[in-house]
């Protein structure tokens, strides 16, 4: 349940110990259920521009990131590659057998951090809300006002 009408979302998007190339970033949207009748569900797209930060050295969480704006900014659903993070390649790449492959053109391996202001509806005050992340990569870790 929601606390107030309005929170920061921050997710921490965490691959394990062997990162892919690029990160799909969250598609991500907030739910409440209506219970009085059979269930009708609401939503609140999260798409669109969100305040985004890499974290190649994983200290946004001891540094408390999430209790801050992050400085840049990215359209989801996307990915760091789509949004031009990450360093700079050629798009072309090897594999292990040698043949030449497309590869991203902006490579990255480390952790991400996503934050998005929301307007919670007043209608969902006292109501069951659940978060849906779509395409985040192993773990991930949300931060609700803070929390």
């Amino acid at each position: 349940m929601f606390n107030s009408m309005k929170g920061v979302v921050g997710c921490r998007v965490v691959r394990s110990s062997t990162f892919a190339a690029v990160f799909v970033a969250c598609s991500t949207t907030v739910f409440a259920i209506e219970s009085e009748r059979p269930p009708l569900l609401q939503n609140l797209s999260l798409a669109g521009e969100w305040r985004f930060r890499l974290d190649p050295n994983a200290s946004g969480r001891t540094e408390r990131w999430y209790g801050s704006k992050l400085p840049d900014r990215v359209f989801l659903p996307g990915t760091t590659d789509q949004n031009g993070f990450g360093e700079l390649t050629t798009g072309v790449s090897k594999d292990a057998a040698g043949f030449t492959c497309l590869s991203r053109v902006h490579r990255y391996e480390g952790l991400a951090w996503y934050q998005k202001e929301v307007a919670v509806p007043a209608s969902w005050q006292g109501k069951a809300v659940d978060l849906y992340l779509e395409r985040c990569h192993w773990q991930t870790e949300v931060w609700i006002d803070e929390q």
